[in-house]
């Protein structure tokens, strides 16, 4: 394994884990302390906040960057610069992920999460993995088009930044640092429909 791929994997599994637990502090923030309006109050709230934390979500989903995200962009970087070589060709960079990995990469985002998410609550209930995979499937065709059409209006726009501005041995790090806000709003999206279910 290479240094470059090492620091990928690294750096994917530490931006999804901060990501993931980003989006729990938030979700446990909307759900509403109320009242802070004494130090005493104040300190109860942030233990309410915390109480909840599920480090078991946060270490799937830093799983699922360094075992997904991390390998399969690190290696796109290297194909896509071998197809369209240096900066200029931006946009058609940009064009072929819209239409090629970013699907791919969303479906395996979401597939991963959800199977290790219900995983262990199918075993612990005597499920099958045929009951695994229909509820992955679910999720997929439920969630899937809201998400990628949703991908595509922020995604391109850091990515344009990073085709058109980062060079290759930095891109990974650039995705990692705007994925970090961007997995945010996914984890938050894909564990709440996941606990509604």
């Amino acid at each position: 394994m290479s240094a470059a791929f090492a620091h990928s994997v690294a750096v994917s599994s530490g931006t999804f884990f901060l990501a993931d637990s980003a989006a729990q502090l938030a979700e446990r923030c909307s759900k509403g302390a109320s009242n802070r309006d004494t130090g005493i109050q104040a300190g109860r709230d942030i233990y309410e906040l915390t109480s909840d934390y599920s480090l078991a979500r946060a270490l799937r989903y830093a799983f699922v960057g360094g075992l997904v995200m991390a390998p399969m962009f690190h290696v796109w970087y290297q194909i896509i610069e071998r197809v369209f070589p240096g900066r200029r060709l931006w946009y058609q960079k940009l064009l072929l992920e819209s239409c090629t990995i970013a699907p791919v990469y969303l479906a395996c985002n979401m597939t991963a999460t959800a199977s290790l998410k219900t995983l262990g609550v199918f075993e612990a209930a005597g499920g099958s993995v045929q009951q695994l995979r229909a509820e992955v499937q679910s999720k997929l065709s439920t969630d899937f088009p809201r998400l990628y059409f949703n991908a595509l209006t922020v995604v391109p726009i850091y990515q344009a930044v990073n085709y058109r501005f980062v060079p290759l041995r930095y891109r990974m790090f650039w995705l990692n640092g705007c994925q970090l806000f961007w997995n945010i709003w996914v984890s938050h999206r894909v564990a709440r429909d996941v606990e509604h279910r």
